[in-house]
């Protein structure tokens, strides 16, 4: 496709999320294969990862290692990925670009699944099977592909695509745990992976994130190249969450923006990512105990 040799090392995200489609295309269109994002998965290994995924390979139990890929694993960002607890379940969601065609999501989140599920068994064994799998894609002509690899447990033509395990399926003792290994290994990946940031910093940086325009964690973190998970136990060693510090700053800026533009509050609740004018004020009363017309007024007085 005309990349230098060194492209892997200098490829950005712009030039990665016009890459992958094309190879998706190609590929398929060479191989014929359908299913050719679920056969690339099967072969997946958390060691193949970096060093982020070489912890995770040895991590005690395969929850672990998901917690590890999660903070240790540099995100190229074209995944959006969460993963939470609900009930005695774990739920891991995978969302594609908007500007993607429906063939390369399809593609890529078949990848993802079948990979996961693929490192997971490398640690807990052949057997794990997920509760279920919902994906956004229509329904195939035939879901055998499917099947073979997750059981009779996918679902198509869902709003969001996510693979849900049992937790106590997650929390058996790994087959490649090795005690001191892994912590070797995590303690180099940290200092090798880390930001160089501290805690403190990370707060500042934050926060000019968010009065950049960043609203949500995943913004933040792609603009500070770090994993969600390793920006919240940062946030959380400080005493916060992201979401606290969210409400705090942005009632700040609508402070300022009070103060010193004579713009509708309509408007600055936009800007702001406040659901309307109304959420706005009561964000700026919580915050100094006066309404946004008595902040203007006395931003008038001042000058």
């Amino acid at each position: 496709m005309g990349f230098p040799k060194t492209w892997a090392a200098k490829i950005t995200l712009q030039e990665l999320t016009q890459v992958l489609p094309k190879i998706f295309r190609e590929a398929q269109g060479f191989t014929r294969d359908e299913f050719l994002g679920l056969h690339a998965g099967e072969q997946f290994h958390f060691c193949l990862a970096g060093l982020g995924g070489l912890v995770a390979t040895h991590a005690p139990t395969p929850w672990q290692a998901l917690a590890d890929v999660a903070e240790l694993v540099p995100s190229f960002g074209v995944l959006t990925i969460e993963q939470k607890s609900v009930g005695s379940y774990t739920k891991i969601s995978a969302t594609c670009p908007t500007f993607w065609s429906p063939s390369n999501c399809t593609q890529l989140l078949d990848i993802f699944f079948s990979a996961t599920l693929s490192a997971l068994r490398h640690l807990s064994g052949p057997k794990l099977m997920p509760r279920s799998l919902h994906l956004s894609r229509p329904a195939p002509k035939s879901a055998e592909a499917y099947i073979r690899i997750f059981g009779d447990v996918s679902s198509f033509g869902q709003e969001k695509s996510a693979i849900l395990f049992k937790t106590s399926d997650l929390e058996c003792d790994s087959l490649l745990y090795e005690a001191h290994l892994y912590e070797q290994l995590r303690f180099s990946a940290v200092i090798a992976l880390g930001s160089g940031e501290s805690d403190f910093e990370l707060l500042q940086s934050i926060r000019k994130g968010i009065r950049g325009g960043a609203f949500s964690l995943a913004e933040i973190a792609s603009k500070l190249d770090r994993s969600t998970r390793s920006v919240q136990r940062g946030l959380q060693r400080e005493g916060t969450n992201f979401r606290s510090l969210l409400s705090e700053t942005r009632a700040d800026l609508a402070v300022e923006m009070l103060r010193d533009t004579e713009l509708p509050i309509n408007i600055l609740a936009t800007r702001l990512n406040y659901s309307n004018g109304k959420a706005l004020s009561r964000a700026v009363k919580k915050a100094t105990g006066l309404p946004p017309r008595a902040l203007r007024r006395n931003g008038l007085d001042d000058d």
